[in-house]
């Protein structure tokens, strides 16, 4: 990896949540969570179809309503082709998932 796709990575100026979640325990809200201690100084945004609002913040149902291309995006979903599918359409710099199990 090129030395300048590091800063995407460790100092992002906007970031792509998708899978964002206020269940209780799930990666979703842990990641959220962290990511809004950390302070991010550029955008977050967030994406699940199931929800309109969180933490106060707007989420988008899909990659393709994102008001802006993210530096990083994380996706702490289940395996979603979809998701992976709609970021590649887009110029996101780097993207890092969680894989998590769907109950």
């Amino acid at each position: 990896m090129p030395v300048r796709n590091l800063d995407k990575l460790m100092q992002p100026k906007s970031l792509a949540l998708i899978g964002a979640t206020p269940r209780t325990g799930a990666v979703g809200a842990v990641v959220l969570r962290n990511l809004r201690r950390a302070g991010l100084q550029g955008p977050l945004m967030l994406v699940n179809p199931k929800h309109h609002l969180l933490d106060g913040m707007p989420v988008y149902s899909d990659v393709d309503s994102l008001p802006e291309t993210p530096d990083l995006a994380v996706i702490v979903t289940a395996r979603d082709e979809a998701a992976l599918e709609e970021a590649d359409r887009h110029p996101v710099q780097l993207l890092r998932t969680w894989s998590t199990r769907r109950r």
